[in-house]
């Protein structure tokens, strides 16, 4: 095949996607299906047009924006800039690269922190930042029920991620303070039916 035809063939998959609700069939113009694997490949490369793009006027302007990194995992974000008002030029540079896609902004609180995917990331204003574990509000903690009939190796590999997270990612201040929330409350629906609590905890800590 040659690349006009291929070109041809992406712009007919996602000129228009169909759906079924409430019995009546929707169209919606240039969109794709959820489940196709172009999709993924579409999504991740038009982020990645429009972000280099904007990573390059907001280097060229008098004065220039002075991004110090940006990273992004899926549709999250995160960027630090010297100045607050470089943040919001920025963000106003990446809003004027395509009418549908449009970016909000949420900037570190008066405690040099934010919340960014699952963590908590502070500033210590000391070239360095520290990591906690972060959970939205209406997170209910429950996992798995005690009345569950999964396998006791399944509850026991759920508890065993959640350590192996905590590990990996909290820093020292902070790894007691989640190890203490995942024994007593994230997971006590879990430990009421397994006791691995104290066994898990203490094979990572001899790592």
């Amino acid at each position: 095949m040659t690349i006009n035809e291929i070109k041809l063939l992406i712009d007919l998959c996602l000129s228009h996607c169909y759906f079924l609700y409430n019995n009546n069939i929707h169209t919606l113009e240039d969109s794709g299906p959820i489940g196709l694997a172009l999709m993924v490949v579409m999504a991740e490369s038009f982020l990645q047009h429009h972000e280099a793009n904007a990573i390059k006027e907001a280097s060229s302007l008098t004065p220039p924006i002075n991004l110090k990194s940006f990273k992004r995992y899926v549709n999250d974000s995160h960027a630090r800039f010297d100045i607050k008002n470089d943040a919001l030029r920025f963000l106003n540079i990446l809003n004027k690269q395509n009418k549908n896609i449009q970016y909000t902004i949420e900037m570190q609180s008066e405690n040099k922190s934010l919340d960014f995917l699952d963590i908590t990331i502070t500033n210590t204003n000391n070239g360095k930042y520290q990591f906690k574990i972060h959970r939205k509000e209406a997170i209910t903690n429950v996992q798995l029920k005690p009345s569950s009939s999964h396998d006791p190796k399944v509850l026991n590999g759920i508890f065993k991620g959640f350590v192996e997270r905590a590990y990996s990612l909290c820093s020292t201040n902070y790894l007691e303070e989640e190890l203490n929330f995942l024994t007593k409350k994230s997971l006590l629906q879990l430990n009421r039916r397994n006791k691995i609590t104290t066994t898990i905890i203490t094979s990572n800590n001899n790592h």
